[in-house]
């Protein structure tokens, strides 16, 4: 009875020290990527890079959370004024930045406390089990929980691609999240689309093929949710 006690709080110390934590490490620049270069798309002036973000272990690297497992898709980009000095500034808003499907569809784009909502779930369900075992104090749970979920709106906060005017050979670059269905296997035919807007009105349009097979989750494969316990 004492091994298997230990055991269970061994279990879930782990969890809580090892899961319910926010270590992310910054993402490679777009514009140092060769592919990304090779792929970029160009339309009256500006240049669009883009990458989905959606392999387990890159989210989880980048991201510090399977961010595909909760419904949620990052897309990073790298926006690029190429202008010449008299072409004068355009105005890209975050909303005008889009995810299509292959039918047409339009995924809804995320604001930050969106995806906090989904995301964050995933340290209070780790916590879950410590909860369940009976043995970690709630009240310590929680305040790991809530440190690692603050550290990721603040990093989340700080990478989100914001509205931006780009003057000639001005450059930004951020992330933008998307909505997607649950167990999605595959982005084959869908595509970003950024609408730029000069200071007549005039709009452009960028659109950014996208391609790639997103490996169902083990807990997709068995069939039985998160795994986790609801708290």
């Amino acid at each position: 009875m004492r091994r298997t006690s230990a055991f269970a709080a061994t279990l879930a110390f782990a969890l809580l020290s090892g899961c319910a934590s926010y270590n992310a490490s910054q993402s490679p620049k777009l514009d140092y990527s060769l592919s990304a270069q090779r792929s970029a798309v160009q339309a009256n002036g500006m240049q669009l890079m883009a990458k989905p973000v959606h392999q387990e272990e890159e989210l989880k690297t980048y991201y510090s959370n399977d961010l595909v497992r909760w419904e949620v898709l990052p897309v990073e980009l790298y926006l690029e004024n190429g202008r010449s000095e008299g072409g004068g500034k355009l105005y890209i808003p975050r909303e005008g930045v889009s995810l299509v499907d292959q039918e047409g569809n339009s995924h809804p784009l995320l604001g930050l406390e969106q995806v906090m909502d989904k995301a964050g779930r995933s340290y209070w369900r780790t916590a879950g089990w410590a909860f369940a075992f009976g043995i970690i104090g709630g009240a310590i749970s929680a305040a790991q929980v809530s440190q690692a979920n603050e550290k990721m709106r603040t990093d989340y906060s700080e990478r989100m691609y914001q509205d931006s005017e780009l003057g000639p050979g001005e450059s930004v670059s951020g992330v933008v999240f998307f909505s997607i269905p649950k167990h999605l296997e595959s982005i084959d035919g869908w595509h970003l689309g950024v609408v730029c807007t000069n200071r007549q009105g005039d709009k452009t349009l960028l659109e950014y093929p996208l391609a790639g097979k997103i490996a169902l989750r083990q807990d997709d494969r068995a069939g039985s949710g998160d795994g986790q316990p609801e708290i």
